[in-house]
This record gives structure tokens, C-alpha cells and sequence, in this order.
């Protein structure tokens, strides 16, 4: 014989319950996975901000630097090759034996 029909109603009313229930649980508005989603996320906004922080932290020392006299002064003779009025500028060309000449 056949199951009667108020046990396949209560079947079929637990498995609404279920997957209510899973539904709410995991996709719901503040589901399981929506929090997890929000945590990855938070967690790489943080990490992008640590990141901003060094580079503004290296950025104030670049700055700091730069207003410092001596150290444009030697920027400008090292990198752009600079000299002052009335120095003169010695460059050592090396040879094939390896002696300057």
C-alpha cells in the first residue's frame, strides 16, 4: 500500500522547511556566504590601506629629502651631472689593459 497523504504533506512541508531554512542560512540578506564575501573583502580593503599607508610614509621621507640643500645638490650633480662655477671635471676613461689614461 501507498503512504498516506498527510505523511507525504509533512515530506513535503519539511523539505520547504529545509531548504527555507538553508536558504536564509547561506544566501539569505546576511547569509553565510554573503559574510564570508564581506570579510574577503574587508580584509583586502585592509591590506590596501596598509599599503597606502608605507607608501605615504615613503613618500614623506622622498619629500623631507628633497628639501634638504645637500641632498639636491647632489642629486643634480649625480644624476644630471652638474658642476658648479669654476669646478673642473675629471672623467677617467679606461683603456683595454684596464690602466686609466
Amino acid at each position: 500500500m501507498g503512504q498516506k497523504p498527510g505523511r507525504f504533506r509533512f515530506q513535503l512541508s519539511s523539505l520547504w522547511l529545509i531548504f527555507l531554512v538553508f536558504y536564509l542560512f547561506f544566501l539569505g540578506v546576511r547569509g553565510a556566504w554573503q559574510q564570508y564575501q564581506l570579510v574577503q573583502r574587508y580584509q583586502k580593503l585592509v591590506s590596501q590601506i596598509n599599503e597606502a599607508k608605507e607608501l605615504n610614509a615613503q613618500q614623506k621621507i622622498k619629500i623631507a629629502r628633497l628639501q634638504d640643500p645637500r641632498y639636491l645638490e647632489f642629486l643634480a650633480r649625480d644624476m644630471l651631472g652638474l658642476v658648479k662655477p669654476g669646478e673642473k671635471v675629471y672623467k677617467l676613461v679606461e683603456s683595454e689593459g684596464g690602466i686609466a689614461k
